[in-house]
């Protein structure tokens, strides 16, 4: 994930803020004997410790074994204040084969959740590599609009995730886990400790071009003649390479076989390997990025310190301004400012002609999830549709839909009705996404079952989620005391059971079967509602899948019966497909990317590299472990432009995370790699 070739980097950059800054540096853990104050010991967790010396430096050697989250937890004998602090480091090194996805935490409560009382940050290490890795203290980027920082003393920073406030006064504990590792790991750990604190200014770090001030990088936009310039050369470059050789209409392998045409996509197996094929019936593979579109504002409100030039004194910055009246908010977008001045007053027109000419210069013959919906049913370039249905049905405490209520089958037919009948008959759609990374349970026995445990912890007057639990178990449980019996409860008759009910810690082994059933009843009964209505809304198109993130066996199980193609957001180096050994079932990769800070960019998304080379070699790569495994139809980069280097206004997300950058720049070295990759796939997956 990560490739890391300067000695010292920052993993998580904050804010150090208070008045007294420590001075120096404080050991916490050397790994051997004591440091400055009592070392606590590891609680370990999926995990094996062996202390050496290398270089006079002692360290601790850990191999961890497969499971959720293997951990090394340091518990504090006491609350401790490190608010004077820069950050806790710890230099590490990954001796394994694979690549590692690494993890710090601290807490300021030990009733951390993960989310709430927690700061933490990962950090990828190739084979091989080591550094020194440090989550950052001090103000929650989120307080500042933005999920990551510039550079602290010109070292590179990534973001920090953590819910609410924070207080580094009240350190209780920290950790160092591995995040769902699917193999064995290697690596050495040694000199954790503390760092001197020191301060950061934020003001005018954003140009009028919405690029960051204090950085220099190739490509780096000075003046609108320049961007015009930009704008000329490349349209040239394309006009010289308009699509790659080989390829259909659709985007599809002309070279190929030729299969059964239908006149829309459809999925098929070909020498044992799943594929999707187009509307001519040419073998398919589905590549592009999502989130295509013009709109990328930034809060401005509150921030107006960090921008060098303001709307007020920039007429063009002054049209892309916009104001939220209910929030009392403005908001500004550079990338649009920016496409006025590259494009001129056609600018919607003229970005659409350039982005669909890219994505065929580029091999890219998908427009993914969340894109403009005035950007599809564009005769040029094959798209997928998302959906989400909203309405009048109710919903679980987790907010995903009480699929018993009724009114839910009736918003999931409004919803497809709603989408335009040139949508629905066009045959450059391949097909619907419902949903994205709902909450249908993660690992841990309350989050496996959180949908049918909030289904309980509802009123049954109220729920028809909890009706049908109730009616479900009383087929199993035909008297109430044989279910007192498997559950280890005390309820006098049914009805005791209809208001809310909070089981409490371990739940029984029976208990977990019943709520297993019945995230499996709930599941069958969502996947079937959505599939029926797209086959009677949109017959000729596929069922895509709500892209997966957390995904419990009762639910996958349930997922292959119902869709067409199975797609899952998968945010790894390679992705790992362990969990698809017994499916046989297409499948596409929602999401995906790499990104890195070599540019002015503050953060890399949720993978970051070294550089700009280095997301070219991640993107070839993971496509080509894409290709290697039958099931894979396709992987979709999210997404198609860079964040606000100040954060979109929801989240503070700002990666570099885009194709194209805030000038609507491509970056020369991932579309090589695309070209490359593309090119290559069909080759790849079917052979020559």
């Amino acid at each position: 994930m990560r490739h890391w070739i300067t000695p010292t980097l920052i993993l998580i950059a904050t804010l150090a803020n208070t008045a007294e800054l420590q001075t120096r540096e404080r050991l916490l853990h050397a790994f051997a004997g004591t440091a400055e104050a009592d070392t606590p010991a590891p609680v370990l967790s999926f995990a094996r410790v062996e202390p050496f010396e290398c270089d006079a430096q002692k360290s601790w050697h850990i191999t961890t074994t497969p499971a959720p989250y293997p951990s090394l937890y340091f518990k504090l004998p006491a609350a401790e204040d490190w608010s004077g602090y820069a950050g806790l480091a710890v230099d590490i090194r990954n001796t394994g084969k694979d690549t590692l996805r690494i993890a710090l935490r601290i807490d300021d409560d030990l009733s951390a959740d993960g989310s709430k009382h927690c700061r933490t940050g990962d950090a990828v290490i190739e084979p091989g590599d080591s550094g020194t890795y440090i989550i950052a203290f001090g103000a929650n980027p989120a307080s500042l609009g933005m999920k990551a920082l510039p550079g602290l003393d010109g070292v590179k920073t990534v973001g920090s995730a953590g819910a609410g406030a924070f207080d580094y006064s009240h350190i209780v504990a920290y950790q160092i886990f591995l995040v769902r590792p699917s193999q064995e790991h290697t690596f050495t750990l040694g000199n954790m400790r503390l760092l001197p604190g020191q301060k950061q200014d934020f003001n005018h770090i954003v140009d009028a071009f919405g690029q960051y001030t204090r950085q220099q990088w190739p490509g780096k936009i000075a003046t609108v003649a320049e961007l015009k310039t930009c704008h000329d050369n490349e349209s040239k470059s394309l006009a010289a390479h308009p699509s790659l050789p080989g390829r259909t209409q659709f985007g599809g392998w002309l070279d190929g076989p030729q299969l059964p045409a239908t006149g829309f996509f459809r999925t098929a197996k070909h020498n044992n390997k799943w594929s999707l094929v187009d509307p001519d019936g040419r073998l398919f593979l589905s590549v592009g990025p999502t989130t295509v579109g013009m709109g990328n504002p930034t809060l401005l409100t509150g921030r107006e310190h960090m921008f060098s030039v303001l709307p007020g004194a920039d007429a063009t910055l002054a049209k892309f301004t916009r104001t939220n009246d209910e929030k009392q908010t403005e908001t500004l977008d550079f990338y649009m400012a920016n496409l006025f001045r590259k494009y001129g007053d056609d600018y919607r027109n003229a970005w659409k002609d350039i982005t669909l000419r890219r994505f065929q210069a580029w091999g890219c013959n998908t427009i993914g999830a969340f894109s403009a919906w005035d950007f599809n049913a564009n005769a040029k370039v094959p798209y997928t549709f998302t959906v989400w249905v909203w309405g009048r049905h109710t919903t679980l405490p987790n907010n995903m839909s009480d699929v018993f209520d009724p009114q839910f089958a009736i918003d999931v037919a409004d919803t497809l009705n709603a989408i335009p009948q040139h949508v629905r008959n066009d045959p450059f759609l391949i097909g619907y996404f419902v949903g994205n990374e709902q909450n249908w349970g993660y690992s841990g026995v309350r989050s496996h079952y959180v949908i049918s445990l909030g289904a309980l912890a509802q009123d049954a007057e109220k729920s028809a989620a909890k009706r049908a639990f109730i009616d479900q178990l009383k087929t199993k449980y035909p008297q109430i005391a044989q279910l007192n019996a498997a559950w280890q409860t005390t309820f006098d008759n049914w009805q005791n059971l209809e208001p809310p009910f909070n089981p409490k810690d371990p739940l029984p082994d029976d208990m977990q079967r019943d709520l297993s059933d019945f995230l499996a009843h709930y599941a069958r009964t969502y996947f079937q509602i959505v599939r029926d209505n797209i086959n009677k809304a949109s017959p000729n198109h596929l069922y895509l899948g709500c892209r997966f993130a957390g995904h419990p066996k009762e639910v996958l199980d349930a997922a292959i019966d119902f869709h067409d193609v199975l797609s899952f957001n998968i945010y790894q180096t390679v992705p790992a497909a362990n969990f698809m050994r017994d499916i046989d079932k297409p499948i596409v990769i929602g999401e995906f990317h790499f990104g890195a800070t070599d540019r002015g960019m503050f953060g890399g998304g949720l993978l970051t590299v070294a550089d700009q080379a280095a997301r070219a070699s991640a993107y070839r790569n993971y496509l080509r472990a894409v290709w290697e495994h039958p099931n894979f139809v396709g992987a979709h980069w999210f997404q198609y432009t860079d964040q606000p280097l100040t954060g979109r206004p929801a989240d503070g997300e700002n990666g570099n995370v885009g194709l194209v950058d805030i000038t609507d720049s491509p970056y020369p070295e991932l579309i090589d790699a695309l070209k490359a990759a593309h090119a290559e796939m069909y080759d790849l997956r079917f052979g020559k």
